[in-house]
C-alpha cells in the first residue's frame, strides 16, 4: 500500500466526525467511561458546537537535525540534569 503511518488520523469526538466501524464501540465506551457522555451528546450539544476533528496519529518532521552526545557531554549540556528543559523548568528559570 502507498499509505504511511503519518497518513493515519484519529477522530476526536464531535457531530461531524465519522468513526471507523471497527472502532465505534471502543469510542463509545471510552466517551462513556472517561467523560460520562455518549457520542450522541456531542452531536446534540446546543451550548457550544462540538463538531469534532481529526488528529494525525504521528507527524513526520519536514526538517530535523540532531547530533549524538556521549554521557559526559550530555551531562555538561543539561542545565538541570535534563537535555530538554520542561515548561516548568523554563518558568522557574525566568
Amino acid at each position: 500500500s502507498d499509505l504511511a503511518l503519518a497518513d493515519v488520523v484519529l477522530p476526536l469526538p464531535g457531530a461531524d466526525v465519522r468513526y471507523p466501524p471497527a472502532l465505534r464501540v471502543a469510542y463509545e465506551e471510552a466517551a462513556e467511561q472517561l467523560l460520562g457522555l455518549s457520542l450522541e451528546d456531542f452531536a446534540g450539544c446546543t451550548l457550544v458546537p462540538m463538531t469534532g476533528s481529526y488528529r494525525a496519529l504521528v507527524v513526520r518532521p519536514k526538517s530535523l537535525e540532531y547530533r549524538t552526545l556521549g554521557p559526559a557531554e550530555a551531562a555538561a549540556a543539561a542545565p538541570h540534569g535534563n537535555l530538554l528543559q520542561s515548561d516548568v523548568g523554563r518558568l522557574l528559570d525566568a
